[in-house]
Formats: C-alpha cells, sequence, structure tokens
C-alpha cells in the first residue's frame, strides 16, 4: 500500500472521531496528548451510561472493553514495546 493511500485510510478512520484526531494533530507534546485522549475516553464511557439508564449490559460492556483496548495502546509499556507512540 502507498503512502498516500495510507494517510487517507487513517485520515477516513479518524474523521469518525474528529475529536481524537484534533488530539493527535495538535502541537501538543505526547504527555499532554495522551492526557487528552484519556479525559476523552472518560467522557465517552461516563456519556454512554447517563444518557442512557436502559443500556443493555452487553453493550455497555463493549464500550468499557473498547476504551479499555485503547486506552492500553496509549499506555508507556505499549510505545516501549512498539518503539514509537501512537500519537506522537
Amino acid at each position: 500500500m502507498k503512502k498516500q493511500q495510507i494517510k487517507t485510510r487513517l485520515r477516513n478512520i479518524l474523521s469518525l472521531a474528529p475529536r481524537l484526531h484534533d488530539i493527535i494533530v495538535s502541537s501538543a507534546t505526547v504527555e499532554e496528548k495522551k492526557d487528552d485522549d484519556y479525559t476523552w475516553l472518560s467522557d465517552i464511557l461516563a456519556e454512554t451510561y447517563k444518557d442512557n439508564f436502559n443500556i443493555k449490559p452487553l453493550e455497555y460492556i463493549l464500550v468499557h472493553d473498547a476504551i479499555t483496548v485503547f486506552r492500553r495502546f496509549l499506555s508507556d509499556r505499549s510505545e516501549k514495546l512498539a518503539g514509537y507512540s501512537f500519537i506522537g
């Protein structure tokens, strides 16, 4: 896959989460970006339950697990193992 195709695909994916896109392309330090990402993910989790008290347990678990996995992508350990930062 060509570099331009990869960039286009990544932009399309990030268009689904504009706030994440803004965080990643910001000029903030990696640590500030991580803090912003953690805040954003916590907000999503809180809104998922706050807006819908009748949410099905499995749906809530899926949202919670997806957020947990994404947080692990951003962890220092994952960055050390991968050799780079996902957001930096």
